[in-house]
C-alpha cells in the first residue's frame, strides 16, 4: 500500500476509527495492536495502544499483546482494513462465544477463516499465543486452528457479503462502485 493503512481514510474517517468505533459498544475498553512502538496517539483516539513483545512476528505477536493487556474474559479482534465489518458481526462472535463455551469464535468467509475477526478466551489464548510464538509461528489462523475455533459463516450476515468481506490491501480496494472514487485525503501522515 506504501503507507500505514490504518491511517487511510475512508467515507470520511481514517480505517482505524472506524474500527474503534465498531468495537467500542461492545467491549469496556478498546486496545490498539500498533506493532513494536506507538504510532496512533495523534489521532485522538479513545484507545489504548500495545506494543509486540517480539519484533517483526506480525499479526500474530499483536493479538498475542491485546491478549496480555485484556482485562476482560474475552478479547474481540479487528482488522482495520475490513471496513465493512461492525458492530453487528462482533455482537454475533461474542454471542456465539458466549453460549457455546468456545474458547474462540471466528468469522468464515469463501477465503477461508478470518482469525482476525474473532472472539478469543484471554484465559485460555495468551499462554496459547505466547507458545506458538515461541514455536515460531506468525499467522494468527494458527492459534484458530490450534483451538478448533467455532466458526460462523458470513452468509449468515446477510446478502451484502462483499462489503462485509471487502479488504483494503491496496489503492484501487478504496474504490467503490457506488463510490466512483477514493476519498481525497488518503494519508494523514502515516508510516510506511
Amino acid at each position: 500500500m506504501g503507507t500505514d493503512k490504518a491511517r487511510l481514510r475512508w467515507e470520511g474517517s481514517t480505517l482505524l476509527a472506524r474500527a474503534v468505533e465498531a468495537l467500542r459498544p461492545l467491549c469496556d475498553r478498546v486496545l490498539l495492536a500498533s506493532g513494536e512502538r506507538a504510532r496512533y496517539g495523534d489521532l485522538g483516539l479513545d484507545a489504548s495502544e500495545v506494543l509486540d513483545r517480539r519484533a517483526s512476528f506480525g499479526p500474530l505477536a499483536g493479538i498475542e499483546a491485546a491478549l496480555l493487556a485484556a482485562s476482560g474474559e474475552w478479547l474481540v479482534t479487528t482488522p482495520v482494513d475490513m471496513p465493512g465489518t461492525g458492530a453487528a458481526v462482533f455482537g454475533a462472535l461474542i454471542d456465539r462465544a458466549r453460549s457455546s463455551g468456545a474458547d474462540a469464535v471466528t468469522l468464515r468467509s469463501p477465503r477461508g477463516i478470518e482469525p482476525l475477526v474473532a472472539v478469543y478466551r484471554v484465559s485460555v489464548c495468551a499462554p496459547l499465543a505466547q507458545r506458538l510464538l515461541d514455536e515460531g509461528q506468525r499467522r494468527p489462523v494458527a492459534l484458530a486452528a490450534a483451538l478448533c475455533a467455532v466458526e460462523i459463516d458470513v452468509a449468515e450476515f446477510g446478502e451484502d457479503v462483499q462489503s462485509l468481506l471487502r479488504n483494503v490491501n491496496a489503492p484501487n480496494d478504496l474504490f467503490t462502485p457506488a463510490r466512483g472514487r477514493a476519498d481525497d485525503d488518503l494519508t494523514t501522515g502515516g508510516a510506511a
